[in-house]
């Protein structure tokens, strides 16, 4: 009952959180049977939640131990079925520590629950599957031996995609692969058990890769990431896919990137050439401060954006409403991250957790004061109504008045500055000329 509480409130704070959040495979997960979900890990705090409160089960899963230190987030992060995995530097007996974690994720399996693990060992900001740990497969088998290998453990696949893993009102998408079944592996592990244990994290890893988008080129990384923005459209219109569903932009990526890799493995001279094209190109509009879409999408004429003006100006008011009602838990968790944790990749999570937390204070709190001052229970309601909607106008004004300056920004440059313009967009015209033959 408290899980499914707790799971209710955060899928309400995702929804404010993240524009979209996308299931697919979930007819994938076996009901009745022990399961291991296998997970890439990206967003630290945010993937296990995300993952969790999205797959119809009520998994434990593991994560680093240095999160348990406070004792009030300890007791949180253990009702929700958060367990700590030890590293060396937490001291000598980290391995004896962990050896009670692996205990209780055995006692799992075999009453048919499930527990989630990362199992790459560690989170990262490049979108690509790393070399995976054996930790999932050595737990599975020591359960099934414990057990004379009558449990039919399922390893699910999890993949999970952000369409930016650090901004407000973005898209996720979260695909359960098939799963695999640890069965099936034990004659093998019975009398070969160290090829077997490589054996099934190889085949982990190729189910995983289908599920994400995952650029393995360690020299030309950086030229595919721009691609994804540069060239996703040119991709979306071969596939014949539309913008709606991000799990197709995840599609058009993953198309891009395996045209783009084989030209760097079969022509490695074309490769660099076009790197050093891409990332020019790139570097040009980071200096103008554009986003390749500008040099994509119809232009508005000056009429519009003059009539587009005058609506920002006059819903200005509802906007500022929303953001003196709405200031502290937009502002206050992402001045905290960015202050108190260096690495980027926590800055989500926390932002997340830091303004589900303090809405969950704030926003009572100020219900009961207009409750207070008014003492009209129906302007009250209207009130309490308002909040959420006020949340909902005031962040998406804001992020369609910043579209609107770079669209200004963009018609203004197109005008006065004819020849940089002309050679940003040749520069666009000839990577579009390339991918397309790649395509």
């Amino acid at each position: 009952m408290y899980f499914e509480l707790m799971s209710s409130w955060i899928r309400l704070g995702l929804k404010f959180y993240y524009k979209k959040v996308e299931i697919q495979g979930k007819e994938n997960i076996p009901q009745g049977k022990p399961i291991i979900f296998a997970a890439n890990h990206q967003c630290t705090f945010l993937d296990p939640i995300l993952i969790s409160v999205n797959s119809g089960q009520q998994p434990a899963f593991l994560t680093r131990s240095d999160v348990f230190k406070n004792p009030t987030v300890r007791k949180f992060l253990h009702s929700i079925r958060m367990l700590p995995i030890y590293r060396q530097p937490d001291g000598p007996d980290f391995i004896e520590k962990n050896q009670v974690i692996f205990e209780n994720c055995m006692c799992l399996l075999e009453h048919n629950k499930s527990f989630m693990i990362f199992v790459e060992g560690s989170h990262s900001n490049q979108r690509k599957l790393r070399i995976l740990k054996k930790g999932f497969a050595r737990m599975a088998f020591d359960t099934l031996e414990r057990n004379n290998y009558d449990l039919d453990i399922q390893i699910v696949p999890v993949g999970i995609n952000y369409e930016d893993f650090y901004k407000f009102r973005k898209k996720v998408l979260i695909n359960f692969g098939k799963p695999i079944r640890v069965m099936d592996y034990v004659e093998e592990y019975k009398s070969n058990p160290r090829p077997t244990l490589n054996k099934i994290k190889k085949d982990l890893h190729a189910q995983m890769i289908p599920l994400l988008i995952h650029i393995k080129s360690k020299e030309y990384y950086e030229t595919y990431e721009h691609l994804r923005e540069i060239e996703l459209e040119t991709s979306r219109q071969k596939l014949g896919l539309g913008e709606a569903k991000y799990a197709d932009t995840v599609k058009a990526e993953q198309y891009l990137i395996q045209a783009v890799e084989k030209l760097e493995t079969n022509e490695p001279e074309k490769m660099q050439a076009l790197a050093v094209k891409v990332n020019n190109y790139q570097e040009r509009l980071q200096t103008h401060k554009f986003r390749n879409h500008l040099f994509e999408e119809k232009q508005a004429n000056v009429a519009s954006l003059i009539l587009q003006g005058v609506f920002f100006l006059l819903t200005l008011p509802i906007h500022l409403y929303g953001v003196l009602l709405h200031y502290i838990t937009y502002k206050v968790p992402p001045s905290f991250s960015k202050k108190n944790f260096k690495d980027p990749m926590f800055h989500s999570s926390v932002n997340w957790v830091g303004g589900q937390f303090i809405g969950t204070i704030w926003y009572p709190l100020l219900i009961l004061l207009f409750a207070l001052i008014s003492r009209n229970w129906l302007w009250t309601l209207l009130f309490a109504i308002s909040l959420p909607l006020s949340a909902w106008f005031s962040a998406t004004w804001w992020l369609k008045f910043k579209k609107w300056q770079a669209r200004w920004r963009y018609k203004q440059f197109k005008n006065n500055k004819k020849a940089e313009w002309e050679k940003l967009n040749n520069q666009k015209k000839e990577i579009h000329q390339e991918i397309e033959g790649l395509l």
